[in-house]
């Protein structure tokens, strides 16, 4: 795969990148790449010493990024699409990837959220910042961007994590924190049960709530002029908010797609997108009457 190839298709990475603005394909594919590459260095069944190897190397890398000498085609061709910006700092997202690849749970809600935001302020803040024309870039669009940014960010990829919280068990890896786990009264096990415990679910169903809210809340804060360019992180977030409402309604069971969920993915996303260019929020984005 070169260093701008799209991603797989299917989900809100190919989509975001499928109705992003044709200047910033390149970036977003090389952004998306490199989550990709540091994600793979602790997928399961690697060999425990090339895990390392490859972790160690995307660590220098981080630094060799920050310091405008990146040697991955990736990173390189990242560095060339945020040339008008400093290059997002690498270092987190490795150190997230340690932490998974050790299968290390995550204590109380302070230590997920330090891995959530290193997700959000690297990936998803990177991804929003690339379809800001530098023309548009001023300290108030900038700040504003950055604050959607880090808010949505957390919340799509606590979303991602709870929406796979089955499978992700099985692999050793918990989406909820242990001391939230042990209130329950039950063990990790309960996360890979099939149909899930009552009150497990009850507490899963809670945080997808709860990050769809976040979702729509921090959409709501982003300036009606900036939703255009900053479409990339708005259709992402709306893909998260539907699957967050899809997830919770399934549980006590995973969710799973219909076979017609490409389709409808794809329709959904493209309506998310042109939303956008008219300055308005897509429909899972927006704040929720609360009038009877």
């Amino acid at each position: 795969m070169t260093s701008t190839a799209p991603p797989p298709p299917g989900g809100a990475r190919y989509h975001s990148w499928l109705f992003a603005p044709d200047a910033t394909r390149d970036g977003l594919a090389a952004l998306l790449t490199v989550e990709r590459e540091i994600e793979d260095s602790c997928r399961p069944g690697l060999e425990h010493s090339v895990a390392h190897a490859r972790l160690d190397w995307w660590q220098q890398e981080a630094a060799q990024l920050a310091a405008g000498r990146p040697r991955h085609p990736a990173t390189r061709a990242l560095a060339a699409a945020l040339a008008a910006s400093d290059p997002p700092d690498l270092a987190p997202l490795v150190e997230t990837a340690r932490w998974q690849h050790a299968q290390l749970a995550f204590g109380d809600r302070d230590e997920l959220r330090q891995a959530l935001q290193a997700w959000g302020a690297t990936v998803f803040a990177t991804a929003c910042q690339l379809g800001v024309p530098d023309g548009a870039r001023t300290p108030a669009t900038q700040a504003a961007l950055h604050a959607f940014a880090l808010r949505a960010g957390e919340a799509v990829r606590e979303i991602e994590w709870l929406s796979e919280a089955m499978p992700r068990a099985r692999r050793g890896l918990l989406s909820l924190p242990l001391d939230e786990l042990a209130a329950t009264g039950c063990d990790h096990g309960a996360l890979h049960a099939s149909p899930m415990p009552g009150v497990i679910a009850a507490l899963l169903r809670a945080r997808l709530e709860r990050g769809a809210t976040e979702l729509r809340e921090a959409a709501a804060s982003l300036p009606a002029a900036l939703r255009a360019s900053a479409r990339v992180g708005l259709l992402w977030s709306a893909t998260a908010a539907t699957l967050a409402c899809d997830s919770a309604a399934a549980l006590p069971n995973q969710y799973a797609a219909s076979r017609f969920a490409p389709l409808g993915a794809t329709l959904a996303a493209w309506r998310a997108a042109r939303a956008c260019l008219r300055g308005q929020l897509p429909v899972p984005l927006r704040q929720r009457s609360t009038a009877a």
